[in-house]
């Protein structure tokens, strides 16, 4: 117990302090973060799953729930399980947040199905989805940071990939989010 209650204690001091585990999410529960970030995820897995996501399905609030249901899927995607990651986040999750009309998180969620599939090797796909799905609602939200990264994710990928012209346009995306990062006076940017 004595482990448990220092990880929630550690949790709540950077909470304190400005620091956020997650996505930043208010729904985060520090201590949680605290021991996957010390690689207990299957404590970390039990609580979100027996103890947390329980209290939002009480509470009936759908967007917490699927924001509980996201962070369980970044703990299986974490442990490897990457089939039932996906499948939560394509069956669980994104329905939600489209049904509900978040649209930040139907991009955020479709940011991180992409992941999945390119931890599983299907590259393809994942730059697809960002490309034609993810990029469209952060053009249309203004949000520059997150196509800035998205861009950076995609040459990521690219360069992995390796097939003809995907060094050029990794080229051109990582320009891209350099001239954005510049924009916004990012200091890493130079």
């Amino acid at each position: 117990m004595e482990g448990q209650e220092r990880a929630w204690r550690e949790g709540w001091a950077a909470r304190r302090h400005g620091r956020r585990c997650g996505r930043g999410n208010s729904l985060s529960f520090p201590g949680v973060c605290i021991l996957g970030a010390r690689g207990e995820l299957d404590k970390a897995l039990r609580i979100r799953r027996e103890e947390l996501l329980s209290v939002y399905e009480r509470l009936g609030d759908v967007r917490a729930v699927a924001v509980a249901k996201g962070k369980i899927a970044d703990v299986l995607s974490a442990r490897g399980e990457l089939d039932e990651a996906l499948r939560i986040r394509q069956e669980e999750t994104l329905p939600v947040y489209e049904r509900v009309g978040d649209v930040r998180s139907v991009a955020v969620a479709l940011g991180e199905v992409a992941n999945i599939l390119m931890a599983r090797g299907e590259l393809d796909e994942a730059v697809r989805i960002q490309q034609e799905d993810e990029w469209p609602i952060y053009e249309r939200l203004g949000a520059v940071r997150e196509l800035l990264v998205g861009r950076a994710n995609v040459a990521i990928i690219l360069l992995r990939r390796g097939q003809p012209g995907d060094r050029e346009e990794a080229r051109e995306l990582l320009g891209l989010a350099l001239e954005a990062a510049r924009e916004m006076r990012i200091p890493e940017a130079g």
